[in-house]
This record gives C-alpha cells, sequence and structure tokens, in this order.
C-alpha cells in the first residue's frame, strides 16, 4: 500500500515548523512501521497515481479546499481536518448554517464543513475532535469518522534550569501568552517565550507585556536545534491555551523530561494522564498555582506508553482500507 500525504504548502513556510507538519512525521512513522510507503505531494512533481492508493489530506481550510477537489477525483479521500476552534459546537453549528447561506461569508469554518463533507474518511486526533464534527458539523452522508491517536515517548532529563518554558505563536490570541505572563509574575520564576510573532494587535500586546519583565525573555523564532536545548534544560513546558487540539509541542516537551501545565480545553486529556497539571486558560491564579507545583515535582508522567508505533499503523490500514474498499 502506498498513502500520498497532503497539506497545503504554506505549513513549511516557516523551515517545516508547527504541529501540522509534527503529525505528519508522527503519522508517517507509524506506518512505516508496518510497511506501508509514504509519498508527500511536492510541487511541480506529478504523483505516480498507478502507484497510490488513497489520499490523505491534512488541514481542512480554505487553502486545502482547490487540493481537496483534485485529489477526490483521483484516488479516495481521507481527511484530518485539524479543528482547534474555541467556540462550542453550538456556535460553530449555527455559523455554518449562516455562512453557507450567504457565499460572501465563506471563511475557514466553511471549508473544513466542505472538506469533510466530501471526504471518504475523517481520521482525528482527539474524542474531542471527533465530536466537533459530529455535533457542530452533522456531516449528513455515512462517512467514517476515527480516533487514531500519536504515539510519543517519554524520558527523564536532568535539567540546568528551573524555567517555564512556551513554544509557539506569541501573537495568536488562542495561546493566551498574556495570562501565562502574569502567572509567572505572580510566583517570579523565569519564562521564555520562544516562536514567531504574527501580526496583529494581540503579539504588540504581549510584546508591551514583557517589555519591563526582568523574568521573562523573549528568543523569536529559535532553531530545531536550540529548540530541542530550550527542552532539554527547562523544568516546566506551559500551554495555557483557550483550547488546544492535542497540545503536539507538549508531547514533543514530554520526551525531553519536561514537567506540562496544559489548558484543560480540547483534546488534551486523550493524551496526558494525571501526573499533568491542567489549568483553566481564564484564571491566571489557576496557571501559576499549576507552574509552582510543576517546579516542585519530579518528572514521572508515563502515559500513552502503552501504545506502539505498529499498533498505531496497523489501525491506520485497517482505516485506510475501509475506506478504499467501501
Amino acid at each position: 500500500m502506498k498513502i500520498l500525504f497532503v497539506a497545503p504548502p504554506y505549513i513549511n513556510l516557516d523551515s517545516k515548523s508547527g504541529g501540522v507538519f509534527n503529525e505528519m512525521k508522527a503519522r508517517e512513522k507509524a506506518l512505516g512501521e508496518v510497511g506501508v510507503d509514504v509519498e508527500y505531494l511536492e510541487l511541480g512533481v506529478s504523483p505516480d497515481w498507478d502507484n497510490i492508493d488513497l489520499c490523505h489530506l491534512f488541514m481542512a481550510n480554505e487553502g486545502s479546499y482547490g487540493l481537496s477537489l483534485k485529489l477526490k477525483e483521483k484516488k479516495p479521500l481521507v481527511v484530518s481536518p485539524i479543528i482547534d476552534r474555541v467556540e462550542s459546537n453550538l456556535l460553530l453549528r449555527v455559523s455554518l448554517a449562516c455562512m453557507k447561506k450567504v457565499p460572501s461569508m465563506y471563511s475557514n469554518l466553511v471549508r473544513s464543513f466542505d472538506i469533510c463533507n466530501l471526504a471518504d474518511g475523517i481520521l482525528v486526533r482527539s474524542l474531542e475532535e471527533k465530536r466537533r464534527i459530529e455535533n457542530a458539523y452533522r456531516i449528513k452522508k455515512p462517512t467514517k469518522i476515527v480516533k487514531i491517536p500519536f504515539k510519543f515517548e517519554s524520558g527523564i532529563v536532568a535539567k540546568a534550569k528551573s524555567q517555564v518554558l512556551f513554544l509557539g505563536d506569541i501573537g495568536n490570541s488562542r495561546k493566551n501568552v498574556i495570562n501565562l505572563i502574569r502567572a509567572c509574575d505572580d510566583i517570579q520564576v523565569k519564562l521564555v517565550l520562544a516562536g514567531i510573532r504574527s501580526s496583529g494587535k494581540y503579539g504588540e500586546d504581549v510584546l508591551r507585556a514583557i517589555k519591563d519583565k526582568s523574568n521573562v525573555q523573549y528568543l523569536g523564532k529559535v532553531s530545531e536545534e536550540d529548540k530541542i536545548r530550550l527542552m532539554r534544560e527547562s523544568k516546566v513546558f506551559c500551554l495555557p491555551s483557550q483550547m488546544e487540539g492535542v497540545g503536539i509541542s507538549g508531547l514533543e516537551a514530554i520526551s525531553y523530561g519536561c514537567n506540562l501545565v496544559v489548558t484543560k480545553n480540547g483534546g488534551v486529556k486523550d493524551y496526558f494522564d494525571k501526573n499533568t497539571w491542567f489549568i483553566d486558560p481564564t484564571d491566571v491564579n489557576s496557571i501559576s498555582k499549576a507552574i509552582r507545583a510543576a517546579l516542585n515535582t519530579e518528572f514521572k508522567l508515563s502515559s500513552n506508553n502503552d501504545l506502539d508505533y505498529k499498533k498505531i499503523g496497523s489501525e491506520m490500514i485497517f482505516f485506510y482500507e475501509e475506506v478504499i474498499n467501501a
């Protein structure tokens, strides 16, 4: 079996960084464990369609809608929509109903729905994301929706610094960086922020918030080597987002022995166990209290170790074959 992995071209504008690309690589590794070849769609290279059995599209939005139509013409199509939205299912459902009636209001939300409705199968990262599609999108045709998790490996690394690390887009308001800055200021712990700053008012507000904070360091976008170094030396990794679909950077931080403080909202509880500190992202005190506890606790997270890449790859093959043979 050979699978074509596809994502919108813009995901590798920042040296193939970000959760979507990391998810693709994790799933490629699982499939490789069970002998399945994965090919990535490349600009200027036409796929060998005679030898491709199925297309798997990652990220359903305006940027991938045209791709989904072309892929569907060629082969059976599976989509991993990557739904990381803060709205309730009810609000999403109402918004979709309104937008679909007015073409000029079409948005990433509508295109995400359109692609999921077009797909032959939908593969999601968490039960929360599965419920989003079932309750907010309400796909009418009998499209199979399955949750197949990631595998991550936890390890213990001696920590050089009692500091908190955040890795992500500080200009994305969903990431809730300002509340993290306030929480670390309250307990006077060093906070290291690493990642891009997208344009807009929130990113400017973050820079103003850290201007006179001696305990906060903003590094901007960092190299892969520096990212790994930061994870190795930091005692705590914090994702205080309004919601996280999975929190893939958190999974990576765990592999370097970071204690994890993460939002309680989204699909995170499918991946992180009771040794994780779940916080209310709207409550600064909740964040600071969790960070203080994580700084004073030895690393011992071990969830997800009941999985292995071969098992995940086998589940993916089974799902792909169901889609192909439907």
